[in-house]
């Protein structure tokens, strides 16, 4: 009787023990229901972030909307296993003394956590000294563009300066949006954008670029041409070629009478008046010049094949 009351006290002690046991290895939660966590031991060798505002979310990823996956309170000393930043915050993936894992968010400009250890997380700063600059060609660039931006960082001593040109998108004629972009050996980067005018060459249509004297001769080469036809150049043979009462323009190849009398300035029709005054209705002018143009047609197109087999190139693309 004694040994079966014995036992049966040895059975309840070792339940107790493990039901108290249990309890404390609950993880306690919040009023919400999410789990709260647990202080990691102080350990200078490991990267580590302590609490420093009454509380901060746990969430399953490294953004603000993502789903909540517990909490941590002020002074709660939490293991990072790596970090990462955006615009606004340094996104922390901390794990827990009780193996809580997740992301915790702390602003850059108010921080939420105390840090062990200097981590570089702050992108470097780019001044530009002039908005607009002018170079002869793509070789200075280079050059001018290192010269024309200021950069630093809070911690790399040589952060590396690239940058990028799309020589495709014009905001102007020969002007070009230059980005610099800054980035520094923890992977913070800044940019900022500049224009650049490029005064002595020109990228053709088919991605050559042609010095300013290149064109010059391909242009001389057009003009030329005109004379084959017993016409004079217009506009240093860039629009084509005249005689005075006719013109054969750059694009798309027609022609015109060179005064354009029978359209107005929004090329809508319009009369003219002849040379004693007299009013010449369009429908007479335009019969006229269409006579004229169907005359001249072949000698058009000979006169734009004979420009793209002379300089390689339509004569719309010649212009400077």
């Amino acid at each position: 009787m004694k040994n079966k009351i014995f036992l049966i006290l040895i059975i309840f002690i070792i339940c107790l023990s493990g039901c108290n046991l249990s309890i404390r290895n609950q993880t306690k939660k919040d009023k919400d229901g999410f789990p709260i966590g647990t202080s990691n031991k102080e350990n200078s060798d490991v990267l580590q972030v302590k609490v420093i505002i009454e509380k901060v979310n746990i969430r399953q990823k490294a953004k603000v909307n993502s789903n909540k996956v517990g909490i941590v309170k002020k002074g709660t000393i939490l293991d990072v296993i790596k970090y990462e930043t955006d615009n606004k915050y340094v996104w922390f993936k901390i794990k827990t003394g009780n193996h809580l894992e997740g992301y915790i968010a702390s602003e850059k400009e108010s921080p939420y956590v105390e840090i062990n250890q200097e981590i570089d997380y702050l992108p470097p700063e780019i001044t530009v000294k002039e908005e607009k600059i002018s170079v002869n060609n793509r070789t200075e660039l280079e050059n001018t563009i290192n010269g024309n931006v200021a950069y630093k960082d809070n911690i790399d001593q040589n952060p590396k300066l690239t940058y990028d040109i799309d020589y495709k998108k014009k905001f102007a004629k020969f002007q070009y949006i230059v980005e610099v972009m800054v980035t520094d050996s923890s992977n913070n980067s800044s940019s900022e954008e500049f224009k650049v005018e490029i005064t002595g060459e020109k990228q053709m249509d088919d991605g050559v670029w042609l010095t300013y004297q290149d064109l010059i001769n391909k242009q001389e080469q057009a003009k030329s041409l005109c004379y084959k036809y017993g016409l004079e150049p217009f506009n240093n043979g860039l629009r084509g070629c005249y005689n005075g009462t006719i013109m054969i323009e750059s694009s798309p190849y027609i022609v015109l009478s060179a005064e354009r009398c029978f359209y107005n300035t929004n090329m809508e029709p319009a009369d003219c008046t002849d040379s004693n005054g007299n009013t010449v209705s369009h429908d007479l002018m335009s019969s006229y010049f269409k006579s004229i143009e169907n005359q001249w047609s072949d000698k058009v197109k000979s006169y734009y094949a004979d420009v793209k087999n002379a300089t390689g190139y339509e004569l719309s693309e010649l212009t400077w």
